[in-house]
This record gives C-alpha cells, sequence and structure tokens, in this order.
C-alpha cells in the first residue's frame, strides 16, 4: 500500500498548510496605530518615539482558501441538513465555486523588535521579524477529476494538473523604512529589506497530465521538489522516502541562513483636498536565494494502467471504498514502482515573496474624526491573482482611540464582519484588528492547538487576526499639548 501512504501524506501536508496569506485590512485606516507603516510606507505614526517589544509588539496570522466554504459542501434542503453528495445535493454548484487555481495559503509573523522616531516632518524605523508563509495551488481539473471521474466512456478523459504547485518558507526580515513628507500633498515612503531564509520546501512541474478512460488510467508528468533548510536532507528511492540525514542536533536548527535575499516596499499617500485621501502602496517585492543543504528531487512520471473498470466520483467518495481500498488497488501500486525515474541534484534556486498591492480611498467627514474607507488588496502568487475589497467606517472621536467596522466584500460573503481598534493607555498602546468575524459558524470533530470540536467560519473561508502591544511616547510641544481634553485628532497633512 505503498501508493496509498504516499497520498494520504501528501493529502495531510496539504491540510496542515491550509492557510491564506493576507494583511488585516480592517487596520489599514487605524490612523493612531505606530505600526501602521506595515501597510503603507507613507503612513507616518501619530508618535513621537515608539518602541515595539518582541513577541507582544506586533503578531499577526491568516489563514484560508480563495475558494471553498463550508456551507459549499453542507447545507440546509428541504428541513434537512445534506452534503452536496447526497441525493437532492448538487455537484454543480461545488464545482462551479473553484477558481481556475483555488490557492489554499497562509502566513504568521512575530515581532521580534522594532522602534522608530520622528525626524520633523519625516519619519524613521527599524524592524526585525520573523515570518512564515505557506501556500498549494490546487488546479480546477483537480476538482473535477475527483467530483466527476471519467463520465465520458468512449473518449480520454483530460486533466491538466500543472499548476498543482506549493511552496512553504519560514524567514527573518531586517528592515528599514522612511517616511517622507515632500509638501502638504504629498508624502513617499519606502521600506527596504534583508531577507533571511531559514527553511524553503517548494515545488514546480513542467507538465502533470492525467488521461483516463472508464478502463485505462496515464499519468504523466515531470517536476522537481526543492528543499533548502538546516537539517540535511536524504532522498531514498526503494521505497521512495525523504528522511534527514544523520541524527538533528541543535546545531542544525541554529545553522543559519539557509537563504539570503532582499525586498522593498514603496508607497505614496496623496491628500486631493479637505475630505479626500488616496492611498497607494507595493509590499514584500523581493527573493530569497537558497543555497544550504539544497537539495532538488526532479522526477518524469511515465506510468499507465489498464486494470481501472470504471472511476467516477461517486466511488472516489464512497467511504467503503476509501477505507477497504477498492479504488487504490495494490496491483496499481505495484506497475507505479517501475514507472517514475527520479534523479537528486544540488542546484542552488530562488523563490519569490508573495508582493501585494493596496489602493486605498478614504473621504473624512466631521473634522477627521469620521471617515469611510474603500481599500482595494491583492495579491501576486507566481501566476495567480488573489483579491479582496473592504469597505469601512473609521472613528477617531479621541486621540486615545481609534476604530474601524469594516466588511469585506469578495470574502465575507454577507456572513462577516472586520472590526479592529487602537487604544492607548497612558505610553502603552494596543492593538487588535480582524476582518473576517463570523456571524455563523460550526463545530468540527478536529482538535487543533489542543482545542477541541474546533469551530470554523461556516460561510467564509478566511480566519485572521492581528494583535499588539506598543510602548509609544510624545514630546510635550504646544501643538500636542494644546488641548488637555485629549479631543485633539492627529492628522499628518496637519505638520
Amino acid at each position: 500500500m505503498k501508493l496509498f501512504k504516499i497520498i494520504f501524506l501528501f493529502l495531510i501536508s496539504l491540510l496542515s498548510t491550509t492557510t491564506y496569506s493576507q494583511q488585516i485590512n480592517t487596520d489599514y485606516f487605524v490612523e493612531n496605530n505606530p505600526r501602521r507603516q506595515d501597510y503603507n510606507p507613507a503612513f507616518k505614526p501619530n508618535t513621537d518615539y515608539f518602541i515595539s517589544l518582541p513577541i507582544v509588539g506586533m503578531t499577526q496570522m491568516s489563514l484560508g482558501n480563495n475558494s471553498l466554504t463550508v456551507s459549499d459542501l453542507v447545507y440546509n434542503l428541504n428541513g434537512q441538513t445534506i452534503s452536496f453528495k447526497n441525493p437532492g445535493g448538487n455537484t454543480d454548484k461545488v464545482y462551479n465555486v473553484f477558481q481556475p487555481i483555488t490557492m489554499i495559503m497562509g502566513d504568521a509573523q512575530t515581532n521580534l523588535l522594532a522602534f522608530g522616531w520622528r525626524i520633523q516632518r519625516d519619519y524613521l524605523t527599524f524592524s526585525l521579524t520573523e515570518k512564515s508563509t505557506a501556500l498549494v495551488g490546487l488546479p480546477k481539473d483537480l476538482f473535477s477529476f475527483l467530483l466527476y471521474g471519467t463520465p465520458d466512456a468512449i473518449h480520454l478523459n483530460a486533466f491538466n494538473l500543472k499548476n498543482l504547485q506549493s511552496n512553504i518558507s519560514y524567514y527573518t526580515e531586517a528592515a528599514a523604512c522612511y517616511t517622507l513628507r515632500i509638501n502638504r500633498e504629498f508624502t513617499i515612503g519606502a521600506k527596504i529589506k534583508i531577507l533571511i531564509g531559514n527553511v524553503n520546501v517548494s515545488n514546480s512541474n513542467q507538465k502533470l497530465n492525467i488521461l483516463a478512460s472508464t478502463d485505462s488510467f496515464k499519468l504523466i508528468g515531470s517536476g522537481s521538489l526543492n528543499y533548502a533548510g538546516g537539517l540535511p536532507i536524504k532522498l531514498n528511492v526503494q521505497p521512495l522516502s525523504l528522511s534527514v540525514d544523520g541524527t538533528p542536533t541543535m546545531l542544525n536548527f541554529l545553522n543559519k541562513p539557509a537563504g539570503i535575499g532582499a525586498g522593498i516596499d514603496l508607497g505614496i499617500r496623496y491628500r486631493v483636498d479637505d475630505k479626500i485621501v488616496l492611498s497607494g502602496s507595493l509590499l514584500d517585492f523581493g527573493f530569497i536565494s537558497w543555497y544550504k543543504n539544497v537539495k532538488n528531487v526532479n522526477f518524469n512520471l511515465d506510468y499507465k494502467y489498464d486494470g481501472i473498470k470504471q472511476i467516477n466520483g461517486n466511488s472516489i467518495f464512497s467511504p467503503a471504498n476509501i477505507f477497504t481500498g477498492t479504488v487504490i488497488t495494490d496491483s496499481l501500486l505495484k506497475t507505479l514502482d517501475s514507472s517514475y525515474k527520479i534523479s537528486q541534484t544540488q542546484k542552488l534556486f530562488t523563490t519569490a515573496t508573495t508582493a501585494k498591492l493596496n489602493l486605498g480611498f478614504e473621504y473624512k467627514l466631521i473634522q477627521n474624526q469620521l471617515s469611510l474607507g474603500l481599500l482595494s488588496h491583492t495579491q501576486f502568487i507566481n501566476n495567480t491573482l488573489t483579491e479582496e475589497l473592504t469597505a469601512s467606517v473609521n472613528a477617531k472621536p479621541v486621540k486615545w482611540f481609534n476604530g474601524s467596522l469594516s466588511y469585506s466584500i469578495l470574502n465575507g460573503r454577507f456572513s462577516t464582519i472586520g472590526l479592529g481598534f487602537g487604544l492607548k493607555t497612558g505610553i502603552v498602546h494596543w492593538l487588535l484588528g480582524a476582518d473576517y468575524i463570523p456571524f455563523q459558524s460550526v463545530k468540527t470533530p478536529l482538535t487543533i492547538f489542543g482545542i477541541n470540536n474546533f469551530v470554523i467560519p461556516y460561510r467564509s473561508g478566511v480566519y485572521n487576526l492581528s494583535m499588539g502591544v506598543n510602548i509609544v511616547f510624545n514630546k510635550s510641544s504646544a501643538k500636542r499639548m494644546h488641548n488637555q481634553t485629549g479631543l485633539y485628532t492627529y492628522d499628518q497633512d496637519d505638520e
């Protein structure tokens, strides 16, 4: 049952990286956030100095996908809860939900140290951040094969899986950001980054196709799996597996870096008039070149099997077939062993960081104490774009409290809201934000992070959360002390 084990481990690896990489859009318009330059380098913090402590200073995480929600798979029909595979269920509706490439993505990042200070009308910030990103790309043809099987009994059913992809990276970002005010209308900013790679696992395919009919099955493909990191990896061909070469020690984990790279963030802020502010930023435009313990596993696969009588969606999803191995048979496994060729090299490789584009519009009301915001957020992942549009109402009634209430239009599905706030108590600033707080959720029989019956959103495929505690200081200038009641609202255009 070697192939079954390989497929099982592959599916588990996909589930373990079912995360969605994105920023917290609701935080974009929270003006008193001292870490606002993370969203646009042209945004100046409204404090003269700030210090962001390790971990608690800023931690952010996101997980999800750009296609599917629980409500697409399980729903109520005539008073009964059914799945899409039950009689009366709609397989076509589920299939149409999938994007050309379903991106299962995610990130987590935590602050090691950050600090910044005002230089007259400009601002300078230094930061050190640990970041991890993960993505799996699943082409729509894969879901066509899983949902419908081989419906054409006469001709070969062709499924193109070339865009099946994955990329998991863990790296440290050292950055310096400078915000320059040109005049009252224009502010620009840039953040220069050195990226220190810790580990990367990624793959690419030159081709990968399934050709199947009711009595034959052919899998043709070629591609490579790349690895770099502190641990040396060994490839075992018979049976096919990867293992650690030697006994892991603490020195393996401390043996950094495994790669080195660079990146840049660029931002602009334009004040049209007293009411309208436009902004834009390009974030995480960069790369990492990997060189330590590099392993490239290259494969060529030309596999044909004539022993399958019929593959169809009902047989694949039948519990009896899954657990007894009716679909994946021992004879299929035996023929697979002689159908692939594996080679390994140690060529250096380069991966790109996930670039993001923000385009913001803000309309100010009541002397900047209330505003309406609209943010377009786009991610560039290889040849795939993911997009989100977030509308928000932003309250800034006093300088020690800012809040934002948002709705994300594309992924919200009329079932979530976003909420973010910045609260200043003395010299301590508290930040909390999330884009997808669900109205409806369901319990699952899963245990995640030690939580039993883990709760997931019903109509949204995305989780995200940011939180931070920063130390902030202001000079005792007449301008900042002119209103002892705290009703002064900061606006960087006023400087």
